[in-house]
């Protein structure tokens, strides 16, 4: 008897989009991709990207010496418009492969406290935008100020970028500023529940270490807020920092 036929898998021919010559423009397809890319990642996208989908390095070339395009820390700006904070945000999370956090994503999250005024918020976005990493890298990442640790950061979207949360913001700011900022964050975040009070506390003992600045003092505050209230308002904070920097204990807030 002659064996039963075996089925065989289908092969299906994928349709390639042909790259372009240079000098040639991109085919459709191409520029359709371009376009979705764009609204993905607020007008920006990487070399790799811009090869993956068809551009030549003469036809990259070309667009930025039109001034079609432009280049910011390594990364293509599609367009010609100054970029905003949150572009250079999502910048610096294409070169650095990281995700936004200290008070870069405080200000992204509009964390209660991180800039009480335009002028403090105007210096804070002058500064390199800070960005989480879980090895140091040898890219050059212009406007990028790195931090490597070896706990990821829990994170959430906004707009497509990856931040840090607003309890790992928390963690992170006692490590690198002044305790007025990081106090007066915690005050009014956990007021207005924008961050949570217990989840902070874990987020802390799952990255504390010997030797890590801020752990101690944050550690101290977050427990004493488990059994006392803190600052309920922008101005009752401000009072408590003036009061404290003339040496006089502020008491016990509420909220």
């Amino acid at each position: 008897k002659s064996a039963a036929p075996t089925s065989r898998p289908m092969r299906v021919a994928v349709p390639v989009s042909p790259e372009p010559r240079d000098g040639q423009a991109c085919p459709m397809a191409s520029l359709h991709d371009l376009d979705t890319l764009r609204r993905a990642q607020l007008g920006l996208a990487t070399r790799g990207q811009l090869r993956t989908l068809g551009f030549s390095p003469k036809q990259l070339r070309t667009r930025l010496e039109r001034g079609e395009w432009t280049i910011h820390g390594g990364v293509v700006v599609l367009g010609r418009n100054p970029l905003t904070y949150r572009q250079r945000c999502r910048a610096a999370t294409l070169v650095a492969s990281g995700v936004v956090s200290h008070h870069s994503a405080g200000l992204l999250l509009e964390l209660p406290g991180i800039a009480p005024s335009h002028t403090l918020r105007r210096r804070m976005e002058l500064r390199p935008i800070s960005v989480l990493v879980p090895a140091r890298t040898r890219r050059r990442c212009p406007d990028v100020d790195l931090h490597v640790s070896s706990f990821p950061a829990p994170r959430v979207h906004r707009s497509g970028i990856p931040i840090a949360t607003a309890e790992r913001v928390l963690v992170d700011l006692a490590s690198t500023e002044p305790s007025h900022l990081w106090e007066r964050v915690a005050d009014l975040g956990l007021a207005a529940g924008a961050i949570d009070l217990h989840r902070a506390l874990s987020e802390l003992e799952r990255v504390a270490h010997r030797g890590r600045p801020g752990v101690a003092r944050l550690r101290s505050v977050l427990h004493e807020r488990l059994h006392c209230g803190g600052s309920a308002s922008e101005l009752e904070r401000r009072m408590v920092e003036l009061i404290a920097s003339e040496g006089i204990d502020p008491g016990i807030q509420q909220y």
